[in-house]
This record gives C-alpha cells, structure tokens and sequence, in this order.
C-alpha cells in the first residue's frame, strides 16, 4: 500500500481546512494590521453599558404560527456584576414574569405560560446577550465587506458571538452554536447617545420567536443598598 507523503499529506489537510472555511456560516473577517486592532475592539464595546441602567420598552412579540402581542419590558443591568433583573408585564402594568441572573437564574413571579422553566433561562439569556458584554478579549477583530467593524468571542454564553458595529453607529449581535447554526439575531437602530430606539431579536429555537422592542426610557441607576427587582417600586 502506497504511503501518502508528508507534502501529499499537508496538502489534502490545506483543501479539507479551506472547502470547511468555505462552508462556514460565519461572516468572514477582514484582517487588520495589529496597532489597529484595540481601537477596533474599542469600538465593539458600544453596544453595552458601562454603568448599570434601567431600560423599558414596548415590546411587539410574535411566536410560530404568527401570534403576536405588545407587553412592556422592564429591565435591570448592572455590568460590573455580570447581573440583569427583567420584568415583563400587561400595558394595564400586570406583572407576567419577573426574574433576575447573577450566574444563577431566580424567578421572583411567573404566571402561565411565563412559568416554564426554559422561558425564564431564554429570556434572561436574552437580556444578558443584549447588555452585557462578552468575557474576554475577542479571538479576532477586524472589519466586514462594507466597512462595519466585527469582533468574534468564543466560549461566552454562546460558543461564537459576532458584534458588528456598522458606520451610522448601530450595530447587530449575532450568536451562533458550536456547528455555527444562528441562535439569536440582535439588530440595534436608531443610536442616539448610545442608546438605540429600536431594538429586533430573533430567536431560532425549537420554536422560533421574534420581539420588536420600542424604548420608552433608558435611565442610569444610582445603586441603592438593597436592589429594587424591576417589576416593584422601592416602598413595596
């Protein structure tokens, strides 16, 4: 039996390694020079606050089948504790569902169908991926055709995360799984003082679903002793 040589060897390795690449879902980076590369990362650190906040919105749902609704979001982020607080309640002000993460998830109130466990996991996951910045430095930096700055993380809360800053300032948040399969699509527009006014995820899940957020506030938070859960007022 005839033995591949080591040059037929790493040349079969070369053509498996590129027909993979091509294959990838993943958005392909362009390379920058290494002095430009920390203001690139820079940059995708735009989406997430830096201080903790209070957000509300209004918020369109829509589930399989095309059911839709309008609830009101409330949510809580303190970055330097890694921790969100999200509520979500009727346009009447019934809280529906009422949870927090600090490396653990808590439901404080959840009322049918807000009461599955996997509802409280992806919908906590969902506030955390939108503010919360990724752990560590990305493994690559770079730009996308058309000019919009990308920045990759491996092993974060999803095992590939893209944050892609665009040139009018707003900026998607895609996360993918480990065979690159999309798991949420974030789409940020609108960015006035940093915040945007609108907000798309998407979700592909075993059943897919999609919110369309409208801000009604974006408030900084002065930390009191005890933490107010964000469906409560500090008195109740």
């Amino acid at each position: 039996m005839e033995l591949i040589s080591p040059f037929k060897y790493g040349l079969v390795m070369l053509m498996m390694a590129s027909f993979l690449f091509s294959c990838s879902r993943l958005p392909v980076i362009k390379p920058v020079e290494p002095s430009a590369a920390a203001a690139l990362i820079e940059q995708c650190g735009r989406p997430y606050p830096s201080v903790p906040y209070r957000f509300v919105h209004a918020i369109e749902v829509t589930l399989p089948g095309g059911s839709s609704g309008t609830l009101i979001g409330v949510s809580l982020v303190d970055p330097k504790a890694a921790a969100v607080q999200s509520a979500m309640m009727t346009l009447e002000g019934f809280v529906l569902f009422d949870g927090a993460y600090d490396k653990n998830v808590h439901v404080d109130r959840a009322v049918p169908p807000f009461d599955k466990p996997q509802f409280a996991k992806n919908m906590l996951g969902d506030v955390r991926l939108m503010y919360l910045a990724p752990e560590g430095k990305p493994v690559n930096a770079g730009t996308l055709k058309g000019g919009a700055v990308i920045c990759r993380y491996i092993g974060n809360q999803y095992p590939v995360m893209d944050v892609i800053v665009h040139r009018d300032g707003s900026w998607d948040i895609d996360a993918y799984s480990e065979s690159e399969e999309p798991r949420r699509r974030i789409r940020a527009g609108s960015v006035k003082n940093g915040i945007p006014e609108t907000v798309e995820l998407k979700a592909y899940e075993a059943w897919d679903y999609t919110l369309q957020m409208r801000l009604i506030s974006a408030d900084p938070v002065v930390q009191e002793t005890a933490p107010v859960s964000p469906g409560r007022q500090p008195d109740e």
